[in-house]
């Protein structure tokens, strides 16, 4: 661990705009962490001279961690825990708790040889897999008879079977550049749209990347008859656990209707999908994990592979990937520093070129874009096509309530 490796301190080149942020991340997100280190770093950039709604002297914090930190909530935690709900926190100041950290005893094995020290290491790891190995083999077990069943009340017509949608630009094989872009919305709009439609936040958002994607993709030219299929991963949080403990996440797969035009049909039919495919939560379906779980680690290892070859990468039946973060209505402070937007961002899959991450922070809702640069070489188009979708969406839900 070397700290100045994990922390560092850049500026926006002038004129230090909303265009130059997004460049800059792109960047960052687009390089692989260091294996050899811990998996997190953190940037505090400056210059932001010329951003709408910040005072002078604002500056953004860029934190990236690799995703098998981010279980669940995670990321939403860690998040808070470096914010306070003041400009002055109450509490320990910095004294008090450098002392506190000095004073802590180190516990360590100094004066063991290292190679006693190795071999208790290894008992350790070998004990752990002897006392995991029986769970295991209930969980593959328990996996395969899911996966069996729930095959067997689909094809009874119990269970909906998972959506697939038609190809499109964003499921082919992507390269190692990024792009990065961002939206703000009105929370008061979103209830007005609640309102009329009946749907959740999360649904409107759904819709919303739907007709952006339709209006996108029309626009090139590409705009299939069948509607755009997204990934949504859900958090679940098993019984007996509270918010502070590790979650599970899996995934749904629903349509964002984006063969629809009209925008009230669209949120409603993306509320019938998204019901849909909610059945199917409990199933192994739409958990990768469990279904890899069915097999032995070395045939895990080939299937990745093969995968990864784009044999493979050219048929993923999703088109996107939308995951809804928790947001917040209360003011947060870092080190007496108003936290003025946040957003946040996604790893691309190979086969996935396109993530949206929705989140609300003080009365906004924002909407964030990640995608492959080969894919979408124009994402300040693309984030004009989902302010005009919100757009349309918004009018005419004013014009339905009025009526």
């Amino acid at each position: 661990f070397d700290i100045e490796f994990h922390v560092r301190h850049l500026s926006l080149p002038k004129p230090g705009d909303w265009r130059q942020l997004c460049i800059q991340i792109a960047r960052l997100h687009a390089r692989s962490l260091d294996l050899t280190r811990p998996l997190w770093q953190c940037y505090l950039i400056e210059g932001l001279e010329y951003f709408p709604d910040c005072p002078d002297g604002s500056f953004a914090l860029y934190i990236k961690m690799h995703h098998s930190l981010l279980e669940g909530d995670f990321g939403q935690r860690f998040v808070d825990a470096l914010h306070d709900l003041q400009p002055q926190p109450t509490g320990a100041d910095s004294e008090e708790v450098a002392d506190a950290v000095v004073d802590e005893p180190v516990r360590s094995e100094a004066g063991l040889p290292p190679v006693w020290e190795g071999a208790q290491e290894v008992g350790r790891s070998f004990m752990q897999r002897v006392k995991r190995a029986l769970p295991v083999a209930r969980e593959m077990v328990g996996t395969a008879w899911d996966l069996g069943d729930a095959l067997w009340r689909i094809y009874r017509d119990e269970l909906p079977a998972p959506q697939i949608g038609p190809s499109c630009r964003f499921d082919h094989p992507m390269g190692p550049r990024r792009v990065v872009e961002a939206t703000l919305f009105s929370r008061s709009d979103f209830e007005v749209i609640r309102e009329v439609t009946g749907a959740s936040i999360n649904d409107i958002s759904v819709a919303i990347v739907g007709g952006g994607i339709r209006r996108y993709l029309a626009e090139h030219q590409e705009l299939p008859s069948e509607s755009i299929v997204a990934i949504m991963p859900v958090a679940m949080l098993p019984a007996g656990l509270s918010a502070e403990d590790p979650v599970a996440v899996t995934t749904l797969m629903a349509r964002v209707h984006s063969d629809v035009e009209d925008p009230i049909d669209r949120v409603r039919l993306v509320r019938e999908s998204m019901s849909s495919a909610r059945e199917l939560v409990d199933t192994p379906l739409v958990d990768p994990l469990r279904m890899v779980s069915v097999v032995p680690p070395f045939m895990t290892r080939l299937m990745a592979h093969f995968y990864l070859d784009e044999r493979m990468a050219a048929v993923r039946p999703a088109g996107t990937v939308i995951a809804n973060m928790h947001g917040t209505e209360n003011d947060q402070y870092c080190l007496g520093a108003q936290l003025v937007q946040r957003y946040w961002l996604g790893a691309l899959s190979p086969a996935v070129g396109l993530f949206h991450t929705v989140s609300s922070l003080n009365g906004k809702v924002s909407l964030t874009v990640l995608a492959d640069r080969v894919s979408m070489p124009d994402p300040a188009f693309y984030r004009e096509c989902l302010e005009d979708a919100f757009v349309e969406l918004k009018r005419a839900a004013f014009v339905a309530r009025k009526r």
